[in-house]
Formats: structure tokens, sequence, C-alpha cells
């Protein structure tokens, strides 16, 4: 028995090296982000029962691509809680408008992750490769015991799952993944409380929106508190706050607040029913309605169902000098079009007016701060160098703009919600946003 000793622990230890290689990206999430429920995929020892009895690297190669395809497949909505869907073609236009550097980091993370790729394969390939079956019997045995370890305090979740079956169950109302299938794209009715609930029956014959980009409730109340008050110094208005349910992306917001409806995909060109839209039923009415996005058009199809739902006049990005271009995003400073916005509405006896705002879309670039002082920040007691303190200041500037904007304007009443709260890269940055299922709004009323 001594001299097979040394022979079991070395097997064993690479069968444990093999496990812990196979399981690599687990791992490093857990340590990137100890809030995410972790856990180890069952693919993974299905795809490892496979490979232990296959010997051409092709398999290898093409087997470990689709395992971590499914690992982003679940890490993107985890990381971005606002994105029900990964949407192949969403993620190219995406990169398409990012700008030069972030194209840059873009094209460095697909090259590590390649590269990543193809080590792991050639450390499992040469793994695996003199494993006999009775050894691939004992490394199933050694996972199917952490059956038995119960991963969460409540005991209702294991330390084994699908990520197939998970990313199936968490879309189940959505008909579950989407990526290129136009044929199943629905809209559902919205059947939740929203911003603009009252705008249609309002007296008021000037009429606006504006759907702030990544504005979400903050734990620090006091980032809130000072974003609302930038609206109690306009004189005779009324400001009311609220806080309404949101789902899904910017998307889903803008069609959420103009439509009263739910798209199950980012991949809109047509809105069914579009007649019933806020624009068309104002529009009706003798209301001169425009639509203002500092972004390109061809992103979210907005230049195809913006005229759709009834809007008459739209901006979107272009080359024009008069307007700077941001760096959060490819597009114009949402700053810059507010002059445009307002000179309409003062323009027009009765017009809509709507505005999706862009530059509070992360990365959050602290060269979007215009107007505030990056020192602002610790008025709220936020460190100026955080994705956080950014991202307050971008909206600041906006909410300042617009305050600057309704100074002088009567019979107008005005509707300001977030699409989503901001989506930080950084987990201890998403944890400072506690009411995940829930937007701001601010409704101001100028007789």
């Amino acid at each position: 028995m001594g001299p097979l000793a040394p022979f079991c622990m070395s097997k064993i230890k690479i069968l444990f090296l093999l496990f812990v290689v196979l399981n690599i990206e687990t791992i490093f999430l857990f340590l990137f982000d100890r809030n995410v429920k972790n856990y180890i995929p069952i693919e993974n020892i299905f795809a490892l029962s496979f490979l232990l009895f296959t010997r051409k690297k092709i398999f290898h190669y093409g087997l470990y691509s689709l395992l971590f395809f499914l690992f982003f497949l679940e890490i993107i909505p985890n990381t971005f809680k606002n994105l029900n869907k990964l949407n192949i073609y969403d993620s190219l236009i995406l990169i398409k408008n990012l700008d030069n550097n972030w194209k840059i980091i873009s094209a460095i993370f697909f090259i590590a992750v390649i590269t990543i790729l193809i080590a792991k394969t050639e450390i499992l390939f040469r793994l695996t490769k003199n494993i006999t079956p009775s050894q691939h019997l004992l490394l199933l045995t050694f996972i199917s015991t952490l059956l038995v370890i119960d991963f969460y305090k409540d005991g209702k979740q294991n330390i084994l799952q699908s990520r197939i079956l998970n990313y199936q169950n968490r879309y189940l109302d959505i008909e579950g993944p989407l990526f290129f299938d136009k044929t199943s794209i629905r809209l559902l009715p919205w059947n939740h409380e929203t911003a603009t609930d009252n705008l249609l029956s309002s007296i008021n014959k000037k009429k606006a929106l504006v759907i702030v980009e990544s504005w979400g409730i903050p734990k620090n109340k006091e980032i809130i508190n000072s974003q609302i008050e930038i609206f109690s110094e306009i004189k005779n208005a009324k400001v009311t706050y609220k806080e309404i349910k949101f789902s899904g992306s910017t998307i889903h917001a803008e069609i959420r607040e103009l439509c009263r409806l739910f798209p199950n995909s980012t991949t809109i060109d047509s809105i069914p029913n579009s007649s019933e839209c806020i624009p068309n039923l104002l529009k009706n009415k003798g209301y001169k309605t425009f639509a203002y996005h500092a972004g390109n058009g061809d992103y979210y199809q907005r230049k195809y169902w913006y005229p759709e739902i009834g809007f008459d006049q739209i901006l979107f990005f272009s080359e024009d000098a008069k307007f700077r271009n941001c760096y959060s995003w490819a597009g114009h400073c949402d700053i810059d079009l507010a002059e445009l916005f307002f000179k309409n509405i003062k323009k027009h006896e009765k017009s809509f007016s709507y505005w999706m705002t862009l530059n509070s879309h992360a990365p959050y670039d602290k060269r979007d701060i215009k107007i505030s002082q990056i020192n602002d920040c610790k008025k709220v007691n936020e460190e100026t160098n955080s994705s956080i303190c950014h991202n307050y200041l971008i909206i600041r500037d906006l909410f300042l703009t617009i305050k600057k904007g309704l100074f002088d304007l009567e019979d107008i009443e005005i509707f300001i919600v977030g699409d989503h709260p901001p989506p930080f890269f950084l987990p201890s940055d998403r944890e400072r946003y506690g009411k995940i299922d829930l937007v701001p709004s601010i409704h101001i009323k100028i007789n």
C-alpha cells in the first residue's frame, strides 16, 4: 500500500488541477465579486465526460468555446442587470457606437479572452490526454460529492447547476434567449405605473418628456436629494417626486413611457398599434411633436420607429459643428441640445417635446462634466474619482440646464424619469444602488 500512495496522490492532484482549470471562470468570478451567487456549471462536467473519451483537439476547442459563450451569456446580465437579453446584433451596434478608446479596450479584451481560451484548451487537452476511465470515474465521484454541500444558507440552491436552464428560467416571461430571430419579437402590455400616466390628461398646452440615461436611486440619499432640489428653485412650479418600476434597457424605458408597451427584445424596427402611442395621440389633437437624441439614429433602430409613433421633427447625432461631441458615448453633448429643445417649446403654442439623453451613459466620462465641479461630489460624500461621482455630476449638469430652460416658461408640464439604474462595472458601485427594480421620476408643472 505504501508504494501506491505517491501514485494515488499524484493522480488526485492532476484530477484536482483538471477540475480547477475547467472551472477557472467561476473561480475568477467569485474572487472578483463575492456577492455573485456562484456555482459549478453542470455543462462543464458533461463536457469533461465527453472530452475524456475524445482525443481530437478540434473537439476540445469547439466545446470549450461553447462553454466560454455560456459563461458570457450569464456574466453580462449579472453585471449589467438592466440588460434582459444578450443580443448579438445589438452588441455589434453597441461596439460600433463606442469611441476609439473604448474600441481599443474592447479589442484588447477580445484578444485576452481568445488567449485565455487557447491556453485553457491546451492545458485541459494535455491533462486529459492520459486519464483512464477509472480515473475519470474518480473525478466524477469527487465532483458528485459537491452535491451534498449546501452553497447557500437557505438550502434552496446547490453548488451544481445548469447555466442553460438558469438563463432560460430567468427569461421565461420573454421567451428565453433571442439573438437574430426577429420572428419571435413581441411587444407586451406594460401593466405598471409609468412617469407619463397623467401626461395625456393634463390641460397644459406645452408638454415634455425627458428620459435620463442611467438615472437610478442610490442608497446615498444626498445624491438624489441634491438632484431634485435643483428644480425647487423654479418659480410657480409644482414639483412631485415618485419612484416607478422599470425593467430592461434604455429602449424598454422609451417604449414603456411613450407607448405603455414592453418589448421582449432590443431589436425593434416597428411598433404595433403605434397610433396609441403618446406622440400620435397628441398629434391628432393638434400638437407639434419633437424628438431629440444626441446619439446615432441607427442605435436601437430609433430612426425607424420614432417617426412611426408620431414624431414630426427628429434630431439625431450629426457632424454639425454647432454641437460639441462628448466622450462617454459617440454623440453630441446633451447640454448643447437643451437650447434647441426649449427654443422649439417656446416657439409653438401646442407641442410635445421628447428628449432621450445620452451623456450619462456608461462609462461616465468625467470630461462630460461641463458645469459642475468635480469637488461637488464631496458635498454629497462621494469620492471624486469614482464612477458614482461622475454619473451624479453629469446628470446634475443636465438638470441645471433643464432648470435654466424652464425659468421663463409658462403653461408647461415636464416629466423627467430614469431609464434604468447605472450599470457600474465594479460590483461595489452597483451595490450602492439598492432599489434595483425602481427608477426615479420628477413631475414639474408650471402654470
